[in-house]
């Protein structure tokens, strides 16, 4: 055996044997010259193998290319099915008409009608403000002797009277 590299012991250092170079101890032949020749060879076989795969895959895509261009050339020389519908002549006055009714028409749906706001009745308050998961009765918190003042009952008629929402006359 001709050895192309030497391995160190048990480390991954190798070496390759150079001309006028004897390794030393410690260093044993990892590859002989045989042993890589015979990998690239069978390493070769393997890839002629894939590159004529390859070839005749790539000859069958050509073949079937071929066939939907001769397919597209035939359809392109064929006569259309239906001739198309030209367009009904529209004189331009009759055009300029149309025009002038589409642009009088709205661009945007119609308004709706306004809702009827109104404020909240004194109960309908109150539930709200169970539903909203709070106790009524802490909301009054009096700011003197006798105050008989709901905070939630104010907070409601403040978001009333910012939104213009005020008793109808």
């Amino acid at each position: 055996m001709n050895p192309i590299l030497y391995r160190y012991k048990d480390t991954e250092s190798v070496i390759k044997v150079m001309d006028g170079y004897t390794p030393g101890d410690g260093w044993l032949p990892l590859y002989g010259a045989d042993e890589v020749k015979a990998a690239t060879d069978e390493r070769l076989k393997e890839l002629e193998a894939e590159i004529a795969q390859l070839r005749a895959e790539s000859e069958e895509r050509l073949q079937n290319c071929v066939a939907q261009v001769a397919e597209n050339e035939r359809l392109r020389a064929a006569p259309a099915t239906a001739p198309e519908q030209p367009r009904p002549f529209i004189p331009w006055s009759k055009e300029a008409e149309m025009l002038e009714s589409w642009a009088a028409q709205p661009a945007t749906a119609p308004a709706q009608p306004a809702l009827e706001r109104k404020p909240m009745t004194d109960e309908e308050v109150i539930d709200l403000v169970r539903e909203c998961g709070l106790d009524w009765h802490k909301g009054f918190m009096p700011l003197f002797d006798d105050d008989p003042t709901n905070r939630f009952a104010v907070l409601v008629r403040a978001v009333e009277a910012s939104h213009d929402i005020k008793d109808a006359p």
